[in-house]
């Protein structure tokens, strides 16, 4: 384990890192954290200001400057503002002397010089001149390295009396599999689970220790990832830690904030890198499916539906910011269109998106469709495509969408082109209906008398179905904790007005949807989490919801 922390802070070069991780040991060694790493505010050389006892010691005033990887001639007096020589004159001659609280002022000050790695000897005697001439009996100063950081991490934060036996054992196999990412999610999810069932959950401040616990092994799984370039299982590993921390604190918002906080900038943080990484492919013709090392067609399918959902999703984010944040709505609004014109190129460069194989795979399209909004023609068009496509595939017993699930049996489909057969593996629709419903909500006529008349035609015997949580269990949402959700039947009518009309008269019942915590905190985006992580579609209700209040927006759609 301590070779394995030692590695994990060696690797935290990048702002947003260590100084995120500083913060977290600070309050699990009983210190009150005044202040956090910003961006874009001048913070005078301090990035994380703390006060409390250290060791036994008396109380004091922590100051930390934070430098990620080694403490080299460069980051140390080179010409960059950023250089740790120029952070700590800053703090001596412009923090000390004005950003210090009043209650506080009279406390003795420790400027912490903080590094993730080591400082190389080539400047060891300059850090040490500088301390020796710049210390007084008001201001002393103290060093942290990887070394010594990954022996305060082992004792407040991973400590063998404070964790599941079995902990360490998790976060190894999990880092091990990497490569295997469904074998090393599965380690990582044992993990988190044992901690929240060791958890005194009626007990906040356990809550809280074990949030920090769970941040400190995903930023563990998330630099192994980086490393090695495979971000696969930290993604899936941020998403159910988001999910699960958001399930522990959200009856208590504004006690638990910060601790949320600190897990959903990681899951933010994660799921950027992601994108970021895969972005510059999303032009490129064919780029993504063949990048995929399958043969077979069903792997390229789940992979680039699975990819264009988490893009979703992440879109899914930025609209949610643009409503909270809205002196920041012009650069959120670029980011939006960023994004949505590269998940509009996913589409055309991977023409496998407008012909899903499986039902299952409704709950990434219910997430494709519900940001294509911001783009009608765009969406016109792909509607068109998967209307076309999958009218054609089933006329010519090609893969067309189907209620089979396993691995296996999407690969043998269709078995033959006998009736019995299609009727088996077609006895139940979301897909349809989902095409159905944004064409009526569009006015899209054409596309759904299309899909009006391949159902009276050849999928009589079909149910179509929306899909909602129901009342008793809308909650569970988040922890998937048991089956659950109401399927809302409906013979699909040939007026496109009727079909809007049983979906609203749905929304009307559910009248606790408007009361769930994810949308009373203005985070409704982390219902579309819960949906890709769990294979949901997305109820509904969000649809509506977001339909009226965001995507009905002047800037936000284009009408066009």
């Amino acid at each position: 384990m301590r070779m394995i922390i030692k590695q994990y802070l060696s690797g935290l070069k990048e702002r947003g890192e260590l100084d995120r991780i500083i913060p977290e040991l600070l309050s699990s060694m009983g210190l009150t954290v005044l202040s956090k790493p910003k961006i874009g505010t001048r913070q005078y050389g301090v990035d994380v200001a703390a006060h409390g006892r250290i060791g036994g010691d008396t109380h004091k005033l922590y100051l930390f400057s934070i430098k990620g990887g080694d403490l080299d001639r460069n980051t140390w007096d080179g010409n960059s503002l950023q250089a740790l020589r120029t952070s700590l004159d800053e703090i001596r001659d412009v923090y000390i002397q004005i950003n210090i609280p009043p209650e506080l002022q009279n406390l003795p000050i420790v400027i912490c010089i903080c590094v993730g790695g080591e400082i190389v000897e080539s400047v060891r005697s300059n850090v040490t001149g500088y301390i020796k001439n710049n210390q007084n009996n008001t201001i002393s100063f103290m060093e942290w390295n990887g070394d010594s950081i990954t022996n305060l991490m082992i004792r407040y934060l991973l400590n063998e009396h404070a964790l599941p036996p079995n902990y360490q054992s998790n976060l190894r196999k999990s880092i091990a599999m990497i490569s295997h990412p469904e074998v090393s999610t599965k380690n990582y999810n044992l993990l988190i689970d044992n901690l929240i069932d060791n958890t005194k959950l009626s007990v906040k401040k356990q809550v809280v220790k074990t949030i920090r616990e769970m941040n400190i092994s995903l930023w563990i799984l998330f630099i192994w990832c980086r490393d090695l370039r495979n971000l696969e299982a930290a993604y899936l590993a941020s998403e159910r830690t988001l999910l699960k921390v958001w399930d522990l604190v959200k009856e208590d918002i504004d006690y638990f904030g910060s601790s949320f906080d600190s897990i959903f900038r990681l899951y933010m943080l994660i799921t950027d890198t992601y994108v970021d990484k895969l972005s510059p492919f999303f032009d490129s013709k064919f780029s993504i499916s063949e990048s995929i090392v399958s043969g077979n067609s069903v792997d390229i399918s789940i992979r680039v539906f699975s990819l264009a959902s988490r893009l979703a999703v992440h879109i899914w984010w930025l609209i949610t910011f643009y409503n909270i944040y809205p002196d920041n709505q012009k650069d959120f609004l670029q980011c939006i269109n960023e994004r949505t014109e590269n998940l509009e190129e996913l589409i055309r460069n991977n023409p496998i998106l407008a012909s899903p194989l499986s039902e299952k795979q409704a709950s990434e399209l219910s997430l494709i469709l519900s940001v294509l909004c911001s783009n009608k023609v765009f969406l016109k068009e792909y509607l068109e495509s998967l209307t076309d496509r999958a009218i054609f595939a089933f006329n010519s017993n090609l893969r067309y969408p189907c209620s089979l699930y396993t691995y296996q049996d999407l690969s043998d489909h269709p078995i033959n082109s006998d009736k019995q057969y299609k009727m088996k593996v077609t006895d139940a629709s979301m897909i349809y209906p989902l095409i159905a419903f944004y064409s009526a909500l569009f006015s899209f006529d054409n596309v759904y008398d299309k899909i009006y008349k391949f159902r009276h035609e050849k999928l009589s015997h079909c149910s179509f179905q929306l899909w909602t949580p129901n009342n008793e269990s809308i909650e569970e949402i988040y922890s998937y904790s048991s089956n659950f959700g109401t399927a809302i039947i409906f013979d699909l009518p040939k007026n496109p007005q009727e079909l809007l009309k049983i979906v609203y008269d749905t929304c009307a019942q559910k009248l606790e949807f408007e009361n769930m915590s994810a949308i009373k905190n203005r985070l409704g985006a982390i219902i579309t989490v819960a949906c890709r992580h769990h294979q949901l579609p997305l109820p509904v209700q969000f649809v509506k919801q977001f339909y009226d209040n965001q995507v009905s927006d002047s800037h936000l759609i284009n009408s066009n």
